[in-house]
Order: structure tokens, then C-alpha cells, then sequence
């Protein structure tokens, strides 16, 4: 359907997915390219298990999170 959004998608694809709501902080210090280091490292998102009460429409659904 628009072949150029694709092709300029799959060419940035292995650069891995954008966060467009917070600004990139790039101000070359070593603090902030270690904390970009740290940031970076393998751990879970979350740490604990986390529940939601998701209400659609009339009814309510209980959806629990865990880490992997």
C-alpha cells in the first residue's frame, strides 16, 4: 500500500525499534554514554509481577504481568 514507507522501514529495521516520545540525550559526556551502557544491559522490563484491572465495556478483565 505505500511501498515507500517499507522499503525505508526494513532498511532501519535491524537498528531496532525508536521511542519517538522522548528525545534522544546526547550531550557526549561519559556519565550520560554510561548510563546509555547500563540501560542497555539484559534484564527484564519489569522486576515483579504487576495485575491491571482492564475494563471493556461493562466488563472487567484482570490481566497479570510477569517477568520473563
Amino acid at each position: 500500500m505505500f511501498p515507500q514507507v517499507a522499503a525505508k522501514f526494513f532498511a532501519q529495521r535491524a537498528n531496532g525499534p525508536r521511542n519517538l516520545g522522548k528525545k534522544p540525550q546526547a550531550d557526549g559526556s561519559p556519565a550520560a554514554e554510561a548510563g546509555a551502557a547500563k540501560s542497555g544491559a539484559a534484564k527484564p522490563a519489569i522486576s515483579r509481577r504487576v495485575a491491571y484491572q482492564v475494563k471493556i465495556g461493562d466488563k472487567t478483565h484482570q490481566v497479570i504481568v510477569e517477568p520473563a
